[in-house]
């Protein structure tokens, strides 16, 4: 049986509509799928800055972590310090201009003073965390 010219355009429409609704479903996989790297990128990248700061962290419990990072994050220094460096990332997006981490890392490090003597120091942290690593044995000889 031939089928009209109106059935044809109809039928050419509903094929039309089921290729551009499977390519907006793709689309929309693609980018969540992006979206989800970019999330376990960053956790990951977090997990890997708090175990190269504390790497006995890794000896914890996650509960224990979480007390302990609460406890860290309620002390005046600490929050004194997040204040300072979102006062500084508000004056950076309102300038337009991002301060370069290593000249960021420089002024910060310079702000810092030694607060532990003997045989551990603080931790070369940007946020002047209360965490304290241990010297290795060729730090301690050598000073």
């Amino acid at each position: 049986m031939i089928k009209n010219n109106d059935e044809q355009k109809v039928e050419n429409a509903q094929k039309a509509y089921e290729q551009a609704k499977a390519r907006l479903e793709k689309a929309k996989r693609k980018q969540s799928e992006k979206q989800r790297k970019h999330e376990t990128h960053y956790k990951c990248m977090m997990g890997g800055i708090v175990k190269k700061y504390f790497p006995e962290c890794m000896n914890y419990e996650e509960h224990e972590l979480n007390e302990i990072l609460s406890a860290a994050l309620a002390t005046n220094e600490c929050k004194s310090v997040i204040a300072r460096i979102t006062s500084e990332a508000g004056q950076t997006a309102k300038s337009g201009k991002a301060s370069p981490p290593a000249e960021r890392t420089n002024r910060i490090t310079a702000q810092k003073e030694p607060s532990v003597a003997g045989s551990q120091e603080q931790s070369r942290t940007n946020s002047g965390s209360i965490f304290r690593r241990a010297k290795t044995e060729s730090e301690v000889e050598s000073a």
